[in-house]
């Protein structure tokens, strides 16, 4: 079973450094009851090798959006639950991504059934997690074997899972599943620095008192093309995609 397989696990292994205190007491809240209750397992990390590429269309969900880090730094994970809808289960929707990597690259789908998570990639990924009041964590096996841990909360301004269009006149539109915003200009006149090009961009959260965030996003490319990529509140971003007529990888990175 994934709880036997995620159970017994030191908690220092889970609970490594995060970039500001209140981000550590959530996780911490999270672990705890996981590892109380024999939810969490030994982390045996392995190389990831090319997990499944982003689609031609990307999927836009919507719904209460959880974001986080996993075991392996480069890896981010977003948890997207749709609304409820009366029943015991809510579809819900997962993305990990590690980014200018390229090798990790995943795409969910499956439900979220009282407090327990569980999804399903088309290359044989495999998520699950459990849900409290302070967020969702658990483990993802990969279709190669790839084993993660992962610590996912609710997002807060600018966080969250965005699909982004890249389109011909120079600019990027994008949104969250948390109803957050963003927009891009390609900058320097669309030409490359370091073969990399580099767009102004807006992140507007979905609350109204929330202060909107700039920052750079540098592509591998100004082809029209789609791109997932998941916000942490501090504006660490890790996503990916292809453009459209090529196929090329896109190579979002953002730069707070």
């Amino acid at each position: 079973m994934e709880a036997d397989r995620i159970a017994r696990l030191d908690a220092a292994c889970v609970m490594r450094r995060s970039r500001s205190r209140a981000f550590r007491t959530d996780r911490r809240t999270v672990l705890g009851v996981l590892v109380a209750t024999g939810l969490l397992t030994t982390f045996h990390p392995r190389r990831a090798s090319a997990q499944a590429a982003t689609p031609d269309a990307l999927a836009r969900v919507s719904g209460e959006t959880f974001v986080g880090e996993t075991s392996d730094p480069e890896t981010f994970v977003a948890i997207v639950v749709e609304e409820e809808t009366g029943g015991e289960s809510r579809p819900a929707r997962g993305y990990l991504c590690n980014g200018l990597q390229r090798s990790i690259d995943v795409w969910l789908t499956g439900e979220l059934t009282g407090d327990q998570l569980s999804l399903d990639g088309e290359d044989g990924s495999q998520l699950s997690g459990v849900r409290n009041a302070a967020g969702i964590a658990g483990g993802a096996t990969l279709g190669d074997g790839t084993s993660l841990l992962f610590t996912a909360l609710p997002t807060q301004g600018i966080a969250g899972l965005y699909t982004v269009a890249m389109l011909p006149d120079g600019t990027m539109q994008g949104s969250a599943a948390s109803g957050g915003q963003l927009a891009g200009t390609l900058q320097e006149h669309g030409t490359p620095v370091g073969e990399r090009f580099a767009y102004a961009v807006m992140l507007t959260p979905p609350t109204q008192d929330a202060v909107p965030v700039a920052m750079t996003i540098r592509t591998a490319t100004t082809e029209e093309g789609e791109f997932r990529v998941i916000f942490l509140a501090d504006g660490q971003g890790r996503g990916q995609g292809k453009t459209r007529k090529g196929r090329n990888w896109i190579d979002p990175d953002a730069q707070p």
